[in-house]
C-alpha cells in the first residue's frame, strides 16, 4: 500500500514539476520575444539548474548568443554538453556545433564544468 502511495505521489509530482517547468519556459520565451533578455536568461537559468534540459538548450543559446549577458562559449557549451549528457538529442546536436567553433582548451574547460554540474546534482 505505502508503494502505490509513494508511486502516485511520485507521478503527481513530476506531472506538476513538468507544468511549472512548462509555464517558466513559456514565460522566459515571451521575455526574450519582447527583448527582456536579462529577465528571460534568469528564468531560464534557474529552471537549467533545476534539470530542465529544455532550460539548459535555451540558457546554451543565450550565452552563445550574448542575450541577457556576454558572450560566452564556454558556459554556453557547458550547458549544452550538460543536455547531451541527459540523453537530449537537441543538446547533443548543439554540443556538435559548438565544439567546432572552440579552441582545445575552451572545449575542455566546456565538459569539465559540464561534468561538475552532472557530479553535484546526482541522485545516485
Amino acid at each position: 500500500m505505502l508503494n502505490k502511495i509513494t508511486l502516485l505521489f511520485s507521478i503527481f509530482f513530476l506531472s506538476f514539476a513538468s507544468i511549472a517547468y512548462s509555464n517558466d519556459l513559456q514565460k522566459a520565451q515571451n521575455l526574450a520575444e519582447r527583448g527582456e533578455h536579462h529577465k528571460a536568461l534568469q528564468i531560464y537559468k534557474n529552471s537549467a539548474e533545476g534539470g530542465n534540459p529544455q532550460a539548459q538548450i535555451k540558457l546554451g543559446i543565450m550565452y552563445k548568443l550574448g542575450r541577457g549577458t556576454s558572450r560566452d562559449y564556454v558556459l554556453a557549451a557547458k550547458w549544452f554538453n550538460v543536455a547531451a549528457e541527459q540523453g537530449y538529442k537537441e543538446g547533443i546536436e548543439y554540443k556538435n556545433i559548438m565544439e567546432n567553433r572552440m579552441t582545445r582548451k575552451q572545449v575542455t574547460k566546456a565538459r569539465k564544468l559540464a561534468q561538475e554540474w552532472l557530479q553535484e546534482h546526482s541522485h545516485s
